[in-house]
């Protein structure tokens, strides 16, 4: 499809304003003396400002949110230095009491008024503290990572997240109402330190708070830390905080830094093995995510939950007791290729699943989610009791252009006339899926939101001012209510500016692809997305989408408007030709060069002028007139876009069968699942084969005919639209219903 290609598409003044998502962190106590000697005496947007830089917070600092509609802000709720700053420059009146911490940061969220507050490792989510703000956000949310953390009322917690597992039953029980577990990431911006150095630096970095450690764990470093300074086994450094005064001599010797100090990152880089501790019960994740992720092999402390992260002996390795340590780090130390190995599979794993581009992606969608929930309770005002849809496709620029230009007089009418008018010629989906929901008992409406002359007709008829077609799009929905927008199109609507601009209109936000995505798509904005390509299922399913497979159809009102023409053409193709059909494009030249082929479709003008296709091309044919020349042909080829890779999946299997014709189609491994190969259709694996299937069925006319119309029989009993929407109804219903 033609696209607008500017980056807003609504005009400045209708965009939905970015929602402020605030994050109040409680800092480790024995972390602040190091904020309050770095940073000292500036501003407080710039004592903000400096601790971030330092990375000390990219673990729970969901600064990429900005990226999906909203407006990040941080504030460190016991950090009293920065705190009274904030109070200065902000309420200079304001007299500093004993309970500092919970008033400055009422203060605060009442005079940042955030959409979504987080409160991070934070007593502050005690439902009687949330009871006295006078500025309640839409959306309490909670991130709990310590293991030890003290009960309190968290009824007023609307969403909690927690990456220690074994807490998840004690947080619902205290009253959060939605429990999460949720992985905290790798900061994979950080890319600088996301690169392997291998034989640099020193040969163990252990980084941890030393007060927090049981005795033996104390024991085990002390066990290290004798090995490295008076044996010389190797060298080790240590990132630990707390009082060195408590910590053994050896130990003392080989302290490099604070563990919240950057300076930790460039160590875990350079080093070659990293020893990580788990919590009590469970590994502790940020530890594994933060070695793993800058490239550094891990000896890690065994716990029953390490499988779920990672593989041992492949990506990282574990211990129990300090022999089995040693003898390990002996080993690798002693076998860089090994060590080197289960780096880089450690690394890759953990950005492939675990970094906090993932983590955003997921935190974005929860949160849409619940606020889509919270929102429509309150602004959604259903004012019919039959289901209603609404479903959103965009046109070819060129088609509809012709359509018009063909029918002048349709200028001149309401815009219901023009739109049955264009829909009646069953260009692309036409009325297919509204038809079909119809006939489950649904109010279903179709917007072609592209169509400059439908939607500005659709203004004028309603007395709506607006000249831009996505604003006319959007007041469309809001007219309507529907309790299901079904979009068509991702790559224009799926983008985050029209999603937040329709949400709160619909219950439900559905969407359909099966073609190449743009990067620029929401995609865990969508309540459910419908899709024909097996592989995408797959794929969305894994980045936490609500998906469902739903193969393409046919619908066999077309056979009632092209009654039913002689086959005039022994062999056609029909479909576009363009940059994601490279791969069809060379088969079909093969095939060209061998037979006869007549051809329609976009795209002759990127060909160049001696190009065999060029020789029968007869330009576009859409619509009912598409339908006849399938109608017409005797066999005709079908080739799939390249993202389809290895699965059948276009629109003119259903199509081509549907009219009739002996569809030849590049086989794929599930074809067969749609049709009996060589009794319904027929498949080439080459463009050799090819030519030769055809050159058979044009000497064996009578089996072709057979074959043509099994095929046929298969889609009208199977693979019709209104057979597709009886299974899509009842999805949309249990959900609806949820």
């Amino acid at each position: 499809m033609e696209h607008n290609k500017k980056s807003n598409l609504l005009e400045k003044g209708t965009l939905t304003p970015k929602r402020i998502f605030l994050q109040i962190i409680t800092a480790p106590s024995n972390s602040l003396p190091f904020f309050e000697k770095q940073f000292l005496e500036e501003s407080f947007d710039r004592q903000i400002q400096n601790i971030l830089e330092t990375g000390i917070f990219e673990y729970v600092y969901f600064r990429h949110l900005n990226k999906n509609a909203f407006s990040t802000m941080v504030i460190i709720e016991n950090w009293k230095s920065a705190q009274v700053q904030w109070v200065a420059e902000n309420h200079p009146d304001y007299h500093i009491q004993d309970n500092w911490r919970e008033e400055i940061v009422r203060l605060q969220i009442e005079s940042i008024r955030p959409s979504i507050v987080m409160f991070c490792n934070s007593s502050l989510l005690n439902n009687n503290y949330l009871n006295q703000l006078k500025y309640r956000p839409k959306l309490v949310m909670g991130m709990i990572t310590s293991h030890d953390f003290s009960k309190i009322d968290l009824s007023g917690c609307d969403i909690l997240l927690s990456n220690v597992s074994k807490k998840l039953p004690n947080f619902q029980k205290w009253g959060a109402s939605c429990v999460k577990y949720f992985e905290i990431g790798f900061p994979n911006w950080l890319n600088q330190y996301a690169s392997p150095s291998v034989l640099k630096g020193t040969d163990l970095v252990l980084c941890d708070d030393w007060h927090a450690l049981n005795h033996e764990r104390k024991q085990l470093i002390h066990f290290l830390a004798q090995d490295a300074i008076i044996k010389k086994k190797f060298s080790l450094s240590l990132f630990l905080s707390g009082n060195k005064n408590d910590m053994p001599y050896e130990i003392q010797c080989c302290l490099q830094g604070d563990r919240y100090s950057l300076k930790r990152l460039d160590a875990l880089r350079k080093a070659k093995i990293c020893i990580c501790f788990g919590l009590q019960t469970e590994i502790g994740t940020i530890g594994l995510f933060e070695a793993t992720g800058v490239g550094c092999c891990i000896l890690t402390e065994n716990h029953p939950n390490m499988s779920h992260y990672f593989q041992k002996g492949i990506e990282i390795e574990t211990f129990q007791v300090y022999q089995e340590l040693f003898t390990k780090i002996c080993d690798f130390l002693e076998n860089d290729k090994k060590r080197i190995q289960v780096a880089k599979a450690g690394q890759n794993k953990c950005l492939r699943y675990y970094s906090m581009n993932h983590s955003n992606l997921m935190l974005a969608h929860l949160i849409h989610r619940k606020l889509i929930k919270n929102n429509r309770k309150k602004m959604y005002k259903k004012t019919h009791t039959q289901l209603t849809c609404c479903i959103l496709t965009t046109y070819y620029n060129k088609y509809t252009q012709n359509f018009f230009h063909n029918h002048p007089c349709l200028k001149h009418q309401a815009y219901n006339s023009q739109l049955s008018a264009i829909l009646a010629d069953c260009f692309g989906d036409s009325d297919f899926y509204s038809n079909g929901l119809r006939s489950q008992g649904w109010h279903a409406v179709d917007l072609i939101t592209n169509c400059e002359q439908l939607q500005k007709q659709w203004a004028i008829d309603n007395h709506y001012s607006s000249q831009n077609i996505y604003e006319i799009g959007i007041a469309q929905i809001k007219k309507m209510q529907p309790d299901v927008v079904y979009l068509h199109d991702l790559n224009i609507w799926g983008r985050g500016e029209l999603l937040d601009a329709i949400r709160d209109y619909a219950q439900l936000i559905v969407g359909q692809t099966a073609y190449p995505l743009d990067n620029r798509i929401d995609l865990h904005g969508f309540d459910i997305i419908f899709s024909s390509f097996p592989h995408y299922i797959e794929r969305f399913r894994k980045k936490g989408i609500t998906a469902y497979y739903q193969p393409l159809a046919f619908d066999k009102r077309v056979l009632h408007k092209i009654r039913n023409p002689a086959r005039t053409y022994p062999i056609t193709f029909i479909g576009g030709i363009s940059q994601h059909h490279k791969n069809g494009i060379f088969t079909l030249e093969k095939i060209a060069e061998k037979v006869g082929i007549d051809i329609w479709g976009y795209g002759a003008n990127v060909l160049p002028n001696d190009s065999i296709l060029k020789k029968n091309h007869h330009g576009e044919a859409w619509g009912l007139e598409m339908f006849t020349l399938m109608a017409q042909s005797q066999m005709t080829l079908n080739r799939h876009i390249d993202v389809a890779e290895n699965f059948a999946n276009n629109m003119r299997l259903f199509e081509a069968t549907g009219c009739g014709a002996l569809l030849i189609t590049d086989y794929k491994d599930n074809l067969n699942e749609l049709f009996e190969v060589g009794k319904e259709v027929v498949a080439y694996r080459s463009p050799e084969e090819c030519v030769d299937l055809i050159d058979y069925y044009m000497k064996h006319p009578m089996e072709a005919r057979r074959i043509a119309e099994a095929g046929q029989r298969r889609t009208l009993r199977d693979h019709s639209y209104l057979q597709r929407m009886i299974e899509t109804s009842g999805i949309l219903k249990k959900h609806l219903n949820k």
